[in-house]
């Protein structure tokens, strides 16, 4: 800029027709120059102070993301780690206490009729041995039904909330009826016919005895 300057005033200096018009004029561009690079500048320190508050707002919606983010997965997590928990209410279920009863009473039958058929001995082979083939189905059936039901009672088993747990245990109650039911039928049906065979070989033993027959 300097060295311009000079070269106008050497150009003066040598030229008398140079005009004061002219020398005004290039100092006018000159100033013009200057406010234009100063209003770039002014408008690039806006430009990154823009950016700078974008980037910055950017971050802070990320961060809130993120710990919005981190809040819906902990009650998420919350939430699922209180399904593998058994609630005080399923524990007190009046169904426990009759799934537990008819568990009873079906080993009862199942271990204990089979035996007695056998010594009463007015079945025959074929008849004990279906008889006892049933009866060793509707046992299992009845451990496996026990065993679905403690592991519903059981925490960490199962992620289930009580109402999925109360249906769970509506079905073992159901499950449990059904052998219970089919094994007290069985056997009254069994008990029936060695009664009945009994009663028709003391009518057999009495006729013999009436006409002296051995």
């Amino acid at each position: 800029m300097r060295i311009s300057f000079l070269m106008l005033l050497f150009t003066i200096a040598i030229n008398p027709l140079l005009s004061a018009q002219r020398l005004r004029e290039w100092l006018q561009q000159n100033r013009t120059q200057k406010q234009y690079l100063e209003t770039q500048i002014a408008e690039l320190k806006i430009y990154l102070e823009l950016t700078e508050k974008g980037y910055r707002l950017a971050k802070e919606g990320l961060t809130t993301i993120s710990n919005l983010k981190e809040s819906e997965f902990s009650l998420h997590k919350n939430r699922f780690d209180s399904l593998w928990i058994v609630s005080a209410s399923i524990r007190g279920s009046p169904r426990l206490r009759q799934i537990t009863d008819m568990h009873g009473k079906l080993n009862q039958i199942c271990q204990r009729l089979p035996s007695e058929l056998s010594e009463k001995k007015h079945l025959n082979s074929a008849e004990l041995d279906y008889s006892n083939r049933v009866f060793s189905g509707l046992y299992q059936e009845g451990q496996k039904v026990l065993i679905m039901m403690l592991s519903i009672l059981g925490n960490g088993n199962f992620q289930m909330d009580d109402q999925q747990r109360l249906v769970q245990l509506e079905k073992c109650f159901q499950k449990m009826q059904a052998a219970y039911i089919a094994a007290a039928r069985l056997s009254g049906a069994l008990l029936t016919l060695d009664s009945q065979r009994r009663y028709e070989e003391m009518q057999i033993q009495t006729r013999r005895a009436l006409t002296g027959i051995n």
